[in-house]
């Protein structure tokens, strides 16, 4: 298993405004998927101190949830959650029950088959920060399958307004940045309320200065030929 953690270092005049503006952090997770998905809030806070650390691990978690419109502002419930290995296959069936399966699935993804004729919705989690948390979610027709191959891409953006975790955004409104964990190796950034982000010359972490589409940056195609 492996450990990734970020550190947010914060000032003291940028926490005075932090809370003064009773803003949040929310942070958004990459995927790989074969279908167009949605990105929920992962993790989100307006707990703040010098020094903001978000951490998680490479335990992989699926769901399959009845279907529902993946449109911005909609909460994903929380329901079960699978946990499940890259090459594994989730299924559910007419009556609405899971299993998983070791045979028949993609390298270095998740696989989820949908053995009813219902339309459903499906994706995957991740613990952050302890707690096992959906980041994002993509439509099931019936009969489908879907795979899905999670990747360490973060967006982090500090907003004002309370969004819980699970609800469907789509869009940054504030400068955000983005960084690709390479390895487990912790990573430092910071953050003026003054100035925006700053990289503290991490090469695979870059400042989005502007609104911008958090599906379009987080999301790529998967190809369903690889297996």
């Amino acid at each position: 298993m492996a450990t990734y953690t970020v550190f947010i270092t914060l000032s003291d005049s940028t926490l005075q405004s932090l809370y003064a503006g009773k803003f949040w952090l929310r942070v958004y997770k990459g995927i790989t998927a074969s279908a167009p998905v949605v990105n929920t809030v992962w993790y989100t806070t307006n707990v703040f101190s010098s020094t903001v650390q978000i951490q998680w691990t490479d335990d992989y978690y699926g769901f399959i949830y009845p279907g529902v419109p993946l449109t911005k502002g909609t909460m994903i419930s929380s329901g079960p959650l699978n946990a499940i290995q890259p090459g594994n296959v989730l299924s559910i069936g007419p009556a609405g029950s899971t299993s998983i399966s070791t045979i028949g699935g993609n390298a270095n993804a998740l696989t989820f088959v949908n053995n009813s004729s219902n339309i459903r919705i499906c994706g995957a989690a991740q613990p952050v920060n302890g707690n096992p948390r959906l980041y994002t979610a993509m439509q099931m027709m019936g009969s489908g399958t879907n795979v899905a191959a999670p990747k360490e891409l973060l967006l982090l953006v500090f907003e004002t307004g309370e969004f819980d975790a699970g609800r469907i955004v789509t869009r940054t409104l504030n400068s955000s940045l983005q960084i690709n964990m390479m390895s487990s190796t912790p990573v430092t950034i910071a953050f003026d309320y003054q100035n925006s982000w700053d990289t503290n010359g991490d090469p695979n972490a870059t400042i989005l200065p502007n609104s911008i589409s958090i599906t379009g940056q987080l999301w790529s195609q998967y190809n369903n030929y690889i297996k």
